[in-house]
């Protein structure tokens, strides 16, 4: 929750927002819901692969949401 605050306080629609410490993906996830763009940076392997999961998931749920 704090997370998306900060996105939505920050920044403005469709925005470029960059993470170089990308983690397990929580502001990629935030962008997607907040309509902003976003740009993840992540050395280690595991935590990328985490990441990768929860923004595809998250661009699939989005894209369902639409859908209906």
């Amino acid at each position: 929750k704090l997370i998306s605050e900060l996105v939505h306080l920050f920044s403005n629609e469709n925005d470029l927002i960059l993470d170089p410490f990308m983690g397990s993906g929580t502001v990629g996830v935030v962008c997607i819901g907040e309509n902003r763009r976003f740009i993840g940076m992540e050395n280690a392997a595991d935590s990328f692969s985490v990441a990768e999961r929860r923004i595809r998931e998250s661009q699939t749920q989005l894209a369902l949401d639409l859908k209906n």
